[in-house]
């Protein structure tokens, strides 16, 4: 999976996630716990996007 394919993935996984922690009865701390995980994933993913948008343009 590329980066793009994999930062989509997340971004759906992630609002999956926010959309469960808002029902009832849903345990909350493992979604918080899932959702840093998924956002700490997507801050890396984005810096690597971010570096090499730099280096195309450095080029």
């Amino acid at each position: 999976m590329n980066v793009p394919e994999r930062i989509q993935h997340l971004q759906s996984r992630r609002h999956l996630l926010l959309d469960r922690r808002s029902e009832r009865g849903a345990s909350v701390a493992s979604l918080d716990m899932e959702l840093n995980v998924v956002r700490s994933e997507l801050l890396a993913l984005y810096q690597i996007q971010r570096e090499r948008r730099g280096v195309r343009l450095a080029s």
